[in-house]
């Protein structure tokens, strides 16, 4: 079998470039970019458990969270919008991305080699960093643009620096989970019903499946679908049934007393 030859970059393959900057901002914002020792990208895209533990301690604010997280508009505890308007590219290069340099060209140069190119001599950290820039600039006006043009075309959109989504629908601006604002907009929404074994007037209901899973979590014993059967997929009935029966077969045995 032929081994496939390595392309050199240069300076004047512009397109290439710029293709491989957007790569990275893909892979450092989607969470999926880990480095290993020597620089090189993580084949493996299961997380072993110390890797697991770190994301879900930055999860609970028990870490540092990640330098590329934009949440709900929000990146480096501003607006998106906010960058554009008060910084230009430049200053974003050098106040911001510098000191992110090694970690960025770390991921320019694995994510090249892992697309079959060598970077030449003439491309330094320096302009590996602006190149990389100009596409974080980019993006950063790309996510402001869809904000925008969510709401002004009356689309559910997110609050910066919540879990809130809110809809102008005219006569009024609806605020809430995503679940709720998008029933709202479109005038249809989930309802789950299902038997908890202590309401009465078995109007046990909730609109999201996962507050659904909660409940088998939460009352294990009395939680039933029965005769609920048709609010529910045959995927997620059995998903239920399986769930209820691990949680029952766990909780069987109460944890002694110390």
């Amino acid at each position: 079998m032929s081994i496939p030859k390595t392309q050199t970059l240069h300076l004047t393959d512009i397109l290439e470039l710029d293709d491989l900057a957007q790569e990275a901002v893909l892979a450092v914002t989607s969470g999926d970019c880990r480095l290993q020792e020597d620089g090189s990208l993580s084949e493996n895209l299961l997380w072993n458990r110390q890797q697991a533990m770190q994301e879900l301690c930055r999860l609970r604010g028990e870490g540092e969270k990640s330098f590329f997280l934009i949440q709900a508009g929000k990146w480096q505890g501003k607006n998106v919008s906010d960058f554009l308007y008060e910084e230009s590219m430049q200053s974003i290069r050098n106040f911001y991305l510098q000191p992110q340099r090694d970690y960025i060209c770390r991921v320019l140069r694995s994510l090249a080699t892992s697309d079959g190119y060598e970077l030449g001599e003439d491309i330094s950290d320096d302009y590996l960093l602006s190149l990389f820039s100009a596409a974080w600039y980019h993006y950063l006006e790309h996510i402001d643009e869809q904000l925008r043009w969510n709401v002004q075309n009356g689309l559910p959109a997110s609050i910066p620096n919540s879990d809130l989504w809110y809809v102008d629908l005219g006569d009024r601006i609806e605020i809430g989970s995503l679940e709720y604002v998008a029933s709202e907009y479109c005038g249809y929404g989930l309802v789950f019903d299902y038997e908890d074994g202590i309401a009465d007037d078995g109007d046990a209901h909730q609109h999201k499946f996962c507050a659904v899973l909660q409940e088998v979590l939460r009352n294990p014993e009395g939680f039933s679908i029965q005769g609920h059967e048709e609010c529910y997929s045959a995927q997620e009935r059995e998903f239920l049934r399986r769930l209820q029966q691990k949680v029952l077969s766990d909780t069987k045995t109460p944890p002694q007393r110390v």
